[in-house]
């Protein structure tokens, strides 16, 4: 078992359950239940995951997206502490994974770096 943790801003913000709590309020229990499946399989096989790419795929050197059907949630493997912290969430609208997704990624994992190796 791998362990799955949820990063929050400084303010205590978790993108991850504002994405669920929003998708919640929409109506969508399936789709919430389906990611928290594909979390699941996360936590069981680590990366094996990505053997099957409609489950998961990289999307550069550190960051990953969970592929639980339109739904996309964006996570890294923090080595310091064994762990894969969800970062976001985002429905997709487009073929590719949209840039700025990734960018946003790319901040949320450099800040939670820099606080967990400051604590």
């Amino acid at each position: 078992m791998y362990k799955i943790t949820k990063y929050k801003k400084e303010s205590g913000e978790c993108p991850f359950n504002t994405f669920i709590n929003d998708l919640l309020k929409g109506g969508s229990k399936k789709d919430v239940a389906k990611i928290f499946s594909y979390i699941k399989l996360l936590e069981q096989i680590g990366d094996e995951i990505l053997t099957n790419s409609t489950w998961a795929k990289k999307l550069n050197n550190q960051i990953y997206e969970l592929r639980p059907k339109s739904n996309r949630i964006i996570y890294f493997f923090f080595e310091c502490n064994n762990e894969y912290v969800l970062l976001h969430g985002f429905k997709k609208k487009t073929q590719k994974t949209p840039a700025e997704e990734i960018e946003k990624a790319i901040f949320e994992m450099a800040d939670y770096e820099r606080r967990m190796k400051n604590d």
